[in-house]
């Protein structure tokens, strides 16, 4: 079937024609992914300084044993979430998933 196939027959393009190529799409989603990334990061760094301000200063004031708790709380929820939506995804189907998460995030 694909006896004639070989990869020597694609032409080559250089790292500057690859990425010539790319469409506008892919730029805007990687801009949109850059924007977000430097947001998270921007609030992860800032974080800690906001829960421990006393509330007069406008703060939580939450102790780093609460503001750890809730992290490890978080970071687990974020590791463990994609993985059982991706089985929910697999056996039910997508768009089904999506319409499921959305009514649990209405609720």
């Amino acid at each position: 079937m694909y006896e004639n196939n070989d990869l020597r027959d694609v032409k080559q393009l250089g790292m500057f024609a690859s990425i010539a190529s790319l469409s506008y799409i892919f730029w805007i989603v990687g801009g949109m992914e850059l924007i977000e990334r430097v947001a998270y990061y921007g609030v992860k760094a800032s974080a800690g300084l906001y829960t421990q301000a006393p509330v007069s200063e406008g703060g939580l004031g939450i102790t780093l044993t609460q503001y750890g708790i809730i992290g490890s709380i978080w970071a687990i929820t974020q590791t463990f979430v994609p993985v059982f939506s991706g089985g929910t995804a697999d056996r039910m189907g997508y768009k089904e998933t999506i319409a499921l998460s959305t009514v649990i995030k209405i609720l």
